[in-house]
This record gives structure tokens, C-alpha cells and sequence, in this order.
């Protein structure tokens, strides 16, 4: 957060387009209330990934189910 300021979309976009890859980076905001709804429903949505930006970069850990060195060490995950 602020989610409207991340530029993100149009940096993945441009690849996506640039290499033919059949991919949209789509941005939308949700809160840490709304995390175990989100992860519930996330089996049934056309994800194939997700980026995570502050303030749940460390909220986030408690749904993954393997972490690599790096963000072990530094307690976050971003991608």
C-alpha cells in the first residue's frame, strides 16, 4: 500500500506483449483482514502468480508453503 502508486502492471504487461506471452498483470488491493478469504478462494481463480507489496510482504508468510533462502532471511516475501 498505496497499491495506486505501484507501477508493477505496466512493467509485467510490456514483457507479457514484447514475448507473446497470453498473461494479464491485473493490480487490486486487498487488506490483511481479507487474506484468508483471498487464499480460501485462490484454488478456484486463474492465477498463475502474484507480487505482494507492503504492508503484507510478512502477513503473507502464514499461507506459504515453502520459503527460499533469501526470504527466510530476510522474514518477507515479495513474488
Amino acid at each position: 500500500d498505496p497499491i495506486a502508486q505501484s507501477q508493477g502492471h505496466i512493467f509485467h504487461n510490456d514483457y507479457f506483449r514484447k514475448h507473446g506471452i497470453d498473461a494479464v498483470y491485473v493490480k487490486f488491493k486487498i487488506s490483511n483482514s481479507e487474506l484468508d478469504q483471498f487464499f480460501e478462494l485462490l484454488p478456484n481463480l486463474p492465477f498463475q502468480g502474484f507480487s505482494v507489496t507492503m504492508p503484507l510482504k510478512k502477513d503473507i508468510q502464514r499461507f506459504v508453503d515453502y520459503f527460499d533462502n533469501e526470504s527466510e532471511k530476510i522474514g518477507a516475501i515479495n513474488t
